[in-house]
């Protein structure tokens, strides 16, 4: 059981920073925005750069949010027969889509990776106030795919550790 507290630790401690990146983000994105709105609609002097800010941030908060929602399972999902299964089958098949996702992202993050090193190679900029680079962009879809990474792998390892203490039980519940 201490190996399941271990990785239920390290998906909170990542889940919690992430979570507290995401509403940072999304903080300072509202505050830009309503300042943009007060400052263009009371003294006709928007904000050059907030849309951009709000773009870039928007596009963070998605992919951050994502992993959140993976780790947590709330993403939608057709689980009807694999809830009919007895609970050993349902865990196996469980911990094979959490290996399929995890080793699918692996790839996905190869290829994220190359397109960053691509972009800046280009030296294309986001939007034209700010001037961020493309490619910072490109930094929240590798972190994110690098956190479904880890935890897919740490949902397999949890729901392979519990098959396994069912069969010491002899197929009991868990």
């Amino acid at each position: 059981m201490r190996t399941i507290e271990i990785l239920d630790s390290i998906d909170a401690i990542v889940t919690k920073a992430v979570t507290v990146c995401a509403t940072l983000a999304m903080t300072v994105t509202f505050i830009v925005m309503v300042l943009q709105v007060f400052l263009r609609r009371i003294f006709n002097a928007p904000i050059i750069w907030a849309e951009d800010l709000s773009v870039f941030f928007f596009i963070w908060i998605t992919f951050l949010g994502a992993t959140v929602l993976f780790q947590r399972k709330a993403l939608s999902s057709v689980d009807t027969v694999v809830m009919m299964l007895p609970l050993k089958a349902r865990l196996l098949v469980q911990a094979l889509v959490d290996g399929i996702i995890a080793l699918s992202s692996v790839y996905l993050l190869k290829i994220s990776i190359d397109f960053l090193r691509r972009q800046q190679k280009l030296g294309h900029k986001l939007g034209g106030a700010l001037g961020i680079p493309i490619w910072v962009v490109t930094i929240a879809v590798i972190l994110s795919f690098a956190l479904i990474i880890l935890f897919g792998i740490t949902s397999f390892l949890k729901k392979m550790i519990l098959v396994r203490q069912a069969n010491q039980k002899g197929g009991g519940t868990v």
